[in-house]
């Protein structure tokens, strides 16, 4: 049977595993076949002899069994923290589960609207966009500053081709783009923690990817990923509250793959508590200022005019004995002032609070 490009084929002796797709076909001799994986998400070359066209059936078959695996395995994926609904809340609906962003390029628009339906499905709020790999190096920061995320997803399909050379950009289909994709993404945001970063796809250049700045990347074995892999590592990251380390055991563990498909470093969490309230209401605050000392307006307009000499704005965010982030303007006589001089005069009873639960307060 005559094999051409954009047909399916299965791979010998083992047709039943996954599906591919002919994208080039060599006039050389022998043929070679360059073919992109439906099921997995690997970019290899394959001699005339070693594939085999199949029906429109036969692929269908060959889809539906490996998407039936892939629910199997993502049902029993467990993730540290699940966002609460207000049904879930406490009967006041005082706090609710806020997870991390994603930002999600991928070059298989298959692949792509799979782990955006994943997100949807975890509550995650998810931005994605469908692009070649040559084109993710110069479109990824205008999408960075457009959405802001704290996580980001660059992947799509990879190859290693070349065994002899495998510290050589030469030797890989994608990885050359990707790489440049995480630099460009690091000029954007160099902190790890503040922009997590998963790059890579099937025998991707690990090394490289992770010099380059990704928290998480493909693949030190130079072996086959899954296709949600990219996304359930997100997910993990977006579900673990922001003061919680990200175990990469644990994360890498729990995506089905193994330490010889992807790696990585330890990583805080994105999900953040949110506390909706109105400090006009008549809402008992006591409940917020039980167990922190009393600070009077003479340490607040010490710590405002501290800000002002060193060039700070008055509105800014600042870090509230690393538990409390809080949001404040001015004038300093308002109510909240005591609440922002513990920055400076830190009282060990803040660490007992039972309170230790509030993550993100917006005062106005």
């Amino acid at each position: 049977m005559t094999i051409r490009v954009g047909d399916n084929v299965v791979l010998k002796p083992n047709p039943e595993n996954d599906l591919w797709e002919v994208l080039e076909i060599t006039p050389n001799s022998p043929v070679y076949v360059k073919i992109k994986g439906l099921t997995n998400r690997l970019i290899k070359l394959a001699t005339e002899d070693q594939v085999e066209k199949v029906s429109e059936l036969t692929a269908k078959n060959i889809l539906e069994n490996n998407k039936g695996k892939t629910t199997q395995c993502l049902a029993s994926i467990t993730h540290t923290f699940r966002p609460e609904t207000p049904s879930m809340t406490s009967s006041n609906n005082v706090i609710s589960k806020i997870p991390g962003r994603v930002l999600h390029l991928d070059s298989d628009g298959n692949f792509l609207n799979q782990c955006l339906d994943y997100y949807k499905e975890k509550a995650i709020t998810a931005y994605g966009y469908k692009m070649k790999p040559a084109e993710m190096p110069s479109r990824i920061l205008e999408l960075l500053n457009t959405h802001n995320p704290s996580i980001l997803v660059i992947t799509g399909h990879d190859g290693f081709t070349n065994k002899k050379e495998p510290f050589s950009l030469e030797s890989y289909v994608s990885s050359r783009y990707y790489i440049e994709s995480v630099k460009q993404a690091r000029k954007f945001d160099r902190n790890k923690d503040n922009l997590v970063i998963f790059a890579g796809a099937c025998e991707s250049f690990y090394e490289a990817l992770m010099e380059a700045g990704a928290n998480f990347a493909s693949s030190p074995k130079k072996i086959s990923i899954h296709m949600y892999d990219p996304a359930v590592i997100a997910s993990e990251v977006a579900l673990t509250p922001i003061l919680s380390r990200v175990n990469p055991g644990e994360v890498i563990a729990k995506s089905g793959s193994s330490f010889d498909e992807i790696g990585g470093i330890d990583t805080m969490g994105s999900l953040r508590n949110g506390i909706p309230f109105n400090m006009g209401s008549n809402m008992n605050r006591s409940k917020l200022c039980e167990n922190i000392p009393y600070i009077s307006p003479c340490a607040m307009c010490a710590y405002r005019y501290l800000c002002l000499f060193k060039g700070r704005r008055w509105k800014k965010q600042v870090a509230l004995n690393t538990t409390c982030f809080l949001t404040f303007q001015t004038p300093a006589t308002k109510a909240i002032s005591f609440m922002v001089a513990t920055l400076i005069l830190s009282s060990p009873k803040w660490f007992t609070t039972p309170y230790q639960h509030l993550k993100h307060i917006s005062l106005k």
